[in-house]
């Protein structure tokens, strides 16, 4: 899970990061909970209603709470980002901005390819 760093201390840093604090201990007391509690969390996971909690509580970044915890993958993030985006872009701009990258493209290829890649450009 990210950069080698194991489950273990890169839930412990995200919760003391989240709290503001620097111990397991000053973690729970910021949340309401017991050290105990939140030891488990980490060695065990977190309760998917609790982790949304605290990202509410704390404004933590959602995406970055769900890898740290194992409920995303990292690979899933652009995905994630990308369709959040283009859902809401217009159909004109995203038609625009596939026009502008084909003719990018094209400029970039080889006399022999780049014909075909225009005439196809114009075709659509």
């Amino acid at each position: 899970m990210g950069g080698g760093v194991m489950p273990y201390a890169r839930r412990r840093r995200w919760i003391e990061s989240a709290t503001g604090t620097e111990t397991i201990r000053g973690a729970a007391t910021e949340i309401g909970v017991t050290h105990v509690t939140v030891s488990r969390w980490i060695k065990s996971g977190i309760p998917v209603g609790v982790l949304n909690g605290l990202i509410v509580k704390f404004g933590c970044d959602p995406i970055e709470a769900m890898v740290v915890w194992g409920f995303l993958l990292e690979a899933d993030i652009p995905r994630l980002n990308f369709e959040a985006m283009v859902k809401y872009v217009p159909v004109e701009v995203l038609a625009a901005e596939v026009a502008r990258r084909a003719a990018v493209y094209s400029e970039t290829r080889p006399d022999s390819e780049r014909k075909t890649s225009v005439g196809m450009l114009r075709r659509a």
